[in-house]
Order: C-alpha cells, then sequence, then structure tokens
C-alpha cells in the first residue's frame, strides 16, 4: 500500500500488509520490537496532561499555518480557473486580425492566472516545511539543562528546565534575527554549547556564555532557501539547500569542504534533513532516499531507498546507537546503518507530515516522539506494547478542559483558547533528573511540559499550573463594532465628553476611524444637544417599546375600483383622463 512490497522481490517480507484502506486507518506493523535489548523494563507507561512552565507570551497570526492558508487559497483558486478555462473558454482562445496586425484574444482571468504570484511555489506539501526539524534546541551549560527558542519577535529566547514556577518570566538573551527563524540545532563543541540558527536564507552560529548571553562566531547568507543546518565537534558547517544540494564548509577558515548534488534533480526528491554521524561522515535523507558521505573523501560511501510509493515519503530521521529511524508519512521505518539489510515498519497513526522527531535513553529505557505540526499528532514509542504501537499523547485543550470544569469561571473566558490552538515548532524529549519530560513549543515561543510516568499521574498539578498561568494571559479588549446608529450616536457622544476626549488624545494622538467616521455627525449631534428632545427622538427610534402597536386592519377594495381611482387621480396628457383635466 505505503510501501513497495511486489511478489517479484527476492527478499522475504516481514510485514502484514492491509490493503485497501483509508490513509488515515494505518496499521500495519512488525512483530518485532521498535527498540532492541534484555535489559529494557517492558512496562507501561503513562503520558501526564500538558502544561506550560512560564508565563504566557505575545501572541499574533499564527506564523505555521499563513503559509498553509495562503497555499490552500491560491490552489482553489487556480482549480477553479483551470476547470472554467478547460470547459468553456478554451475554444475562445484564438487569433484576430485587425488593421493588419494580428492579435490574440485571451480571456482576462487567464492572464490574471499567469501574473499572480505562487506562494512558496517550491514546496507542494500541505504543511509549512521550513519548519520542519523545529526551532526548539535543548543544551547543557554548567551542568544545568536549557531549552532554546525564537519568539514573536525573532529573539532568542532560553528557560532553564525543569521550571518548579509557572509564573516565571522568560529569558531574553541578548540576539535578536532579522527575519524567522525556521529551525535551531545545538552541538556540544570545546569551545562550549553551540546554537546555529537557520533563517530562510541565512545560517549564524552563536556560543552560549551563560544563560541570557549569546556570542555571535560564524554567519552566513545564501541566494537558496535553506531547509536544515547544523555543525559539527571540529566546527563543520553542513547546510540543505531547496535546489537539492548539500554542502560543507570550515567555519574557522570559511573554506568549502565539500559538495553534494543529487542526481535525480527533481522537485519531488528534495532533500530535508541530515545529522552528522561523526565528524567526517554525513547522514543525508531525501523524501526517498538516504546517503551516506564521506567529507574526507568527498564521495558517497552508501546509499538506501526503501520502497516506498509516492504518497509516503520521508520528513525526518534519528540515529539510535546502530539504528536508523526514519519518519515518513505514514510509518516508522528502522533501519541497521551499517548495511541496511534488518528493515521493519512501525505505523506511527500520525495524520499530517511528522517533521518533529526525537528520543532520550533512560536506563534501559528508549523514549521516541513523533510530532506533525500540531498537538493533535504526536505520538510516544517505547518498544514495550504488542507490535511497538505508539501511545497517544494528550494535548493542551484537554488540560483547558479539565482546568476549567475545576474552576467554572474560565468556562466564560474564550480568548483563552485560541491560546492552545497554535501551531507547534519544535519538540523535545529529555531525561532530566531520573524524569523524561516531553517539551513542546509553538511559534511564539511558548514551550510546554508533560511528563512520563511508570505510574498513574496526578492529574490536580497540571491543572493547578493551567490555573495559574491562566490568570496571567492578557485579555484582549472587544473589537468595536458599530452595526445600526443607535451604536453609532452612542460612540459619538461618549467621544464628546471631555474626559473621555482627554484620555483618547493621550493613548490616542492620531485620530483612529471611529474618530474619522463619527466627525461626518459633527454639526447635528454634539455634546450641546444630548439632552435637547431631537437627540432623545433619535435614539428613541431603536428602543423597543413595552406597548403592543395594535395591527390595523386593511380593507379589501375591488381590482377595477383601485384601477379606477389611480387613474382618476393622475394625468397622463389626455384631457378626457384623470381629475387634473377635469379642473
Amino acid at each position: 500500500m505505503f510501501f513497495d512490497n511486489s511478489s517479484d522481490s527476492d527478499e522475504p517480507s516481514n510485514m502484514h500488509t492491509l490493503h485497501s484502506v483509508k490513509h488515515s486507518l494505518i496499521i500495519d506493523s512488525c512483530k518485532e520490537s521498535l527498540f532492541e535489548g534484555t535489559d529494557r523494563t517492558d512496562s507501561p507507561v503513562f503520558v501526564e496532561l500538558p502544561y506550560p512552565i512560564h508565563k504566557p507570551l505575545k501572541t499574533s497570526e499564527d506564523l505555521v499555518s499563513k503559509m498553509i492558508k495562503e497555499k490552500e487559497k491560491y490552489n482553489k483558486i487556480v482549480h477553479s480557473r483551470k476547470r472554467r478555462y478547460m470547459k468553456y473558454d478554451k475554444v475562445r482562445v484564438n487569433e484576430h486580425e485587425y488593421s493588419g496586425h494580428k492579435y490574440m484574444y485571451i480571456p482576462k482571468y487567464v492572464i490574471d492566472y499567469y501574473d499572480e504570484e505562487e506562494p512558496e511555489d517550491i514546496y507542494k506539501g500541505d504543511y509549512n516545511h521550513y519548519y520542519t526539524g523545529g526551532n526548539l534546541a535543548h543544551f547543557q551549560h554548567n551542568n544545568f539543562d536549557y531549552l532554546a527558542r525564537p519568539d514573536l519577535h525573532n529573539n532568542l529566547c532560553i528557560n532553564r528546565v525543569p521550571n518548579m514556577n509557572v509564573i516565571d518570566d522568560v529569558v531574553q538573551t541578548n540576539y535578536t534575527s532579522d527575519s524567522i527563524i525556521y529551525g535551531i540545532r545545538s552541538e556540544k563543541t570545546s569551545d562550549g554549547p553551540y546554537l546555529v540558527l537557520r533563517e530562510k536564507n541565512k545560517v549564524t552560529a552563536v556560543r552560549c556564555d551563560n544563560v541570557g548571553t549569546v556570542t555571535k562566531k560564524y554567519s552566513r547568507a545564501y541566494k537558496q532557501p535553506i531547509f536544515d543546518a547544523m555543525i559539527s565537534e571540529d566546527f563543520k558547517l553542513g547546510v540543505v539547500f531547496s535546489n537539492m544540494k548539500f554542502s560543507v564548509r570550515d567555519m574557522e577558515t570559511d573554506t568549502s569542504l565539500y559538495s553534494f548534488k543529487n542526481e535525480l534533480d527533481t522537485d519531488v526528491d528534495n532533500f530535508q534533513q541530515f545529522r552528522f554521524l561523526d565528524n567526517q561522515t554525513v547522514v543525508l535523507m531525501s523524501r526517498s532516499t538516504v546517503h551516506i558521505l564521506d567529507v574526507r573523501t568527498q564521495s558517497v560511501s552508501g546509499s538506501f531507498k526503501p520502497k516506498l510509493l509516492p504518497c509516503n515519503p520521508m520528513y525526518n530521521f534519528v540515529i539510535i546507537g546502530n539504528d536508523l529511524i526514519l519518519a515518513s508519512r505514514h510509518y516508522l521505518y528502522r533501519a541497521d546503518i551499517r548495511d541496511f539489510e534488518d528493515t521493519s515498519y512501525y505505523s506511527h497513526f500520525i495524520k499530517n507530515a511528522p517533521c518533529y522527531i526525537d528520543f532520550t535513553i533512560k536506563g534501559c529505557d528508549t523514549y521516541l516522539t513523533v510530532c506533525g505540526q500540531s498537538y493533535d499528532n504526536r505520538a510516544l514509542f517505547t518498544g514495550d506494547s504488542p507490535y511497538s504501537l505508539p501511545y497517544d499523547i494528550p494535548n493542551l485543550k484537554e488540560t483547558l478542559v479539565q482546568t476549567k470544569l475545576k474552576h467554572p469561571p474560565l468556562v466564560l473566558q474564550d480568548y483563552l483558547d485560541p491560546k492552545v490552538e497554535h501551531c507547534l515548532t519544535g519538540c523535545k524529549i529529555l531525561t532530566v533528573n531520573e524524569n523524561v519530560c516531553l517539551y513542546t513549543s509553538n511559534c511564539f515561543g511558548e514551550i510546554f511540559q508533560q511528563n512520563v510516568y511508570e505510574e498513574q499521574p496526578d492529574t490536580y498539578e497540571p491543572v493547578t499550573r493551567m490555573y495559574e498561568w491562566s490568570k496571567t494571559v492578557e485579555n484582549p479588549k472587544a473589537t468595536l463594532h458599530a452595526t445600526n446608529f443607535e451604536q453609532v450616536s452612542d460612540i459619538k457622544f461618549s467621544l464628546d465628553a471631555p474626559v473621555a476626549k482627554e484620555k483618547s488624545s493621550q493613548k490616542h494622538p492620531a485620530k483612529n476611524k471611529e474618530e474619522k467616521f463619527l466627525e461626518k455627525f459633527e454639526e447635528k449631534y454634539s455634546t450641546q444637544n444630548v439632552n435637547s428632545e431631537f437627540a432623545k427622538d433619535f435614539l428613541n427610534v431603536w428602543e423597543d417599546s413595552e406597548e403592543e402597536v395594535a395591527i390595523e386592519t386593511i380593507p379589501k377594495e375591488q381590482s377595477s375600483q383601485r384601477t379606477k381611482n389611480w387613474v382618476d387621480l393622475h394625468n397622463f396628457g389626455h384631457p378626457d383622463l384623470g381629475q387634473h383635466s377635469k379642473q
């Protein structure tokens, strides 16, 4: 179905394939465990409700879904115009000759279609591919764990984990980028922890000196959009471009060490992610192929192409020991990175593209999480369940519902619901103080935590954290909408008050739209005639009357009599018609 298991293959199949099922009902899996090892605990786990770890940040329009909505809108317009052209106007496109010159007749909407710019034409997916890999990074400094990510204004922010106080502020560093930071990679080097910040056409490497201070060590701009960027322990910078090229540079000398071009050279096979296996070996993954590159010899030491159909491309991967875990549209694909012979499939049940993947090891147990760009698309693998089925991860909506049940006044605070529905831009699973913690960040830099326990967790702590967080969320002011003349007059009278005018001039020196609109009523409706009978009558027009109005019965009149009365009333220029002529 989503992998090619044809009968002409000589390789034995270790899969149980269910054919003719929808994409959202994939339940194929191997009998083997996802994580091998005889010392694993193999005990069931419980995932706690998520809760915030710091004060809420300023939000605006969702940056992740903005590109998706623009793309969907453009595709609908293109589809309707193509359908109209093929059905009605294709035969109308022809040549016409005027005054000895030939002209081509083309409908205007066809010209508009060619003139309209396609948003992000380099990718045809249904998710924001720039955020693949995520912009939430983990690093250690002075034996403490930290999480780094950008906020709404592209400021690099850092929080220490675990954070036991939800009312703490976010630590904003001294670095601010000029554009959106789509990805952040961390690397432990001999010079301390480094963060590689990936913008659309720029890569910047900074060193973390302390919690609030970073030092810019390297920066380079490119013409092509960038899909992934990270450094090795010996300061080699690898960059993946949208034109299917991969390059490695020496940061200290700023010289090129290796450049690789995809031989297929098709848009379908764009590169996605890569990892430094060591200082001289790179694992590079496209949507359909995995390449092992040797930087020293500048050659391809190996390639692996799983038998996946076009509807099941690969998006991200991690390396756990000798196992390469690939996340495709519908599966986790495990392969031995040494020879790619031992391969297995596992369903992750995520509807959208699994563009975030991370793992952690606690003792002998391995925990792996796969996430899409929404809180509803997340899964946790531990390898202990039958056929390695994933655990469902609770989302923020569930926490907010439980919080509203315990604190009923929050039901009226409808501005809280959009705060828990923003898209994800990063996901990390860490072992902190012998506890497994899952961290996710949204597109505005807000981080939420949920713990993984081997016993039934306490549901009151996340509810308490969420309630404390909700009290610090800024209540947005309601938008003023004047939908009738009564509301317009009320607004005018309130703006004419001396106190209101003084406050308005202090807060808003420039006139807003409401003030400009209401200036048209200055001559008739002002402070001087608020108490006038004219103003009262004006307002009373739209007030509901408590007295019932008696319905008058209109006497019926014959059609012939009505016609005669109408003719008698009007004079159409004929001397014998109408009562006016009789005068």
